[in-house]
Formats: structure tokens, C-alpha cells, sequence
């Protein structure tokens, strides 16, 4: 799902002067787009914390609580059938928070 590869790239080194460097840059591809380590982080936990927003709006509207509902009354208030209907959503964020795992080893 993750690749890894490797991109020689001219980056700009200041010391003294400034020079021109050549240097091999860690590039990650996920779903088609190429991110640095720590944005590739970045970018698994937004997708993970937009998924659990999700999750909490599905199981908010199933059981007729307002937009502004705590998040312990949405537990309380909700069902195995909510779990059940969000199943993928929940894989899916077990499944990111895997991949940032893998990254910071």
C-alpha cells in the first residue's frame, strides 16, 4: 500500500555559502501521491481523525442525537448495529494508524 523509493534531488545547502546539493530524498508513495516521512504521518493521522468524525456523525444520526453531542453520550447511546454499519470506516483507521506505525520504526 506504502511505497518507498528513493529521488535524487538538488537541495540548497547553506554553510558559509550557499551551494547546490545533490542528495537522495526518501519519497513515500500512498494512494498515487508522493509525501516525505513526516508528511505521509501527517496525512495517515488526518485521514484517521476524518474517518472517526465520520464515524461519530453516522452513529449520531442513527440515533437522533444533535450535531453537538458529547462524545460519552454518543457512546452510551450507541448500538452494536452503528459499530456494525461503521465497521469499514473503523478497519480502515486500524489500518492507517498500522502504516504510520511502520513509519516511525
Amino acid at each position: 500500500m506504502i511505497e518507498k523509493k528513493l529521488v535524487e534531488k538538488d537541495i540548497e545547502v547553506v554553510k558559509t555559502t550557499t551551494t547546490i546539493e545533490t542528495r537522495l530524498i526518501e519519497y513515500y508513495t500512498f494512494k498515487e501521491v508522493d509525501y516525505l516521512k513526516e508528511d505521509l504521518v501527517n496525512h495517515l493521522g488526518f485521514e484517521s481523525v476524518s474517518l472517526l468524525s465520520q464515524v461519530m456523525d453516522s452513529c449520531r444520526t442513527r440515533n437522533n442525537l444533535p450535531y453537538g453531542t458529547r462524545c460519552v453520550t454518543v457512546m452510551r447511546e450507541t448500538k452494536h448495529s452503528d459499530v456494525r454499519h461503521n465497521l469499514e470506516k473503523l478497519k480502515k483507521i486500524i489500518e492507517y494508524y498500522e502504516l504510520s506505525s511502520q513509519l516511525d520504526d
